[in-house]
């Protein structure tokens, strides 16, 4: 079920860009909902779930500063689909 939510919000967020035509806020609004897409895919990779209140309530800075060694390959690997879903939402 969490991945089909996170179609859903893949293809609503593509369906919001194909209506805007200004190629600045095309990027700008593409940028937000690759960093919103990404970090429910986050919480989807870590607890299972789509991300609620909890989810972000314990995404802490100091937490996250911490232990990002030990979640290197993966903080990579998001910011690589962070640049290609940018990229895909704009272009599609």
């Amino acid at each position: 079920m969490a991945y089909l939510q996170l179609l859903a919000l893949f293809l609503l967020s593509l369906a919001i860009l194909t209506l805007i035509k200004n190629d600045f806020f095309k990027w700008i609004i593409a940028v937000i909902f690759s960093a919103v897409f990404l970090l429910q895919l986050s919480s989807v990779y870590l607890t299972g779930n789509v991300g609620d209140y909890k989810f972000y309530e314990h995404l802490k800075q100091n937490v996250v500063t911490n232990i990002y060694k030990e979640f290197l390959a993966e903080g990579i690997l998001l910011i690589a689909l962070f640049l290609i879903i940018t990229f895909v939402l704009v272009w599609l």
